[in-house]
């Protein structure tokens, strides 16, 4: 429910819970029953809305504070495989070479082998 939605919502029974008290006709039994689980609720919707801003105001915190905690973090030196490193001859490693997709050669057809999302396991 958007904030505009839940803001008109809670007005709406506001309105209602003030004609329930105010109308000296509608203190009928039934109306006081369905008037105080209105209350209970408009009373358990606004305490899980300030729940929910203080959990927003939180998680936008802890977010600000690993954004600030990866800034500080040491990064490791990148290596370079290719062509021109200055890696030594014992450290660099040849890529092997690609003959297609996993299951191509396993003998399954898979989405990226054009199998559709289907495993055929030859069964």
């Amino acid at each position: 429910m958007s904030k505009v939605a839940l803001a008109d919502a809670q007005k709406e029974w506001a309105e209602i819970l003030d004609g329930l008290d105010t109308v000296a006709g509608l203190d009928k039994p039934d109306l006081r029953e369905m008037r105080e689980e209105l209350a209970a609720m408009v009373v358990a919707v606004r305490e899980l809305r300030a729940d929910q801003a203080d959990l927003e105001a939180r998680r936008q915190s802890i977010t600000q504070q690993l954004r600030i905690t990866r800034t500080k973090a040491p990064r490791p030196e990148r290596r370079h495989n290719g062509p021109g490193s200055r890696q030594p001859e014992s450290e660099h490693r040849p890529s092997r070479p690609r003959s297609g997709p996993a299951c191509l050669k396993a003998g399954r057809r898979c989405r990226r082998a054009g199998g559709g999302g289907r495993l055929d396991l030859g069964e």
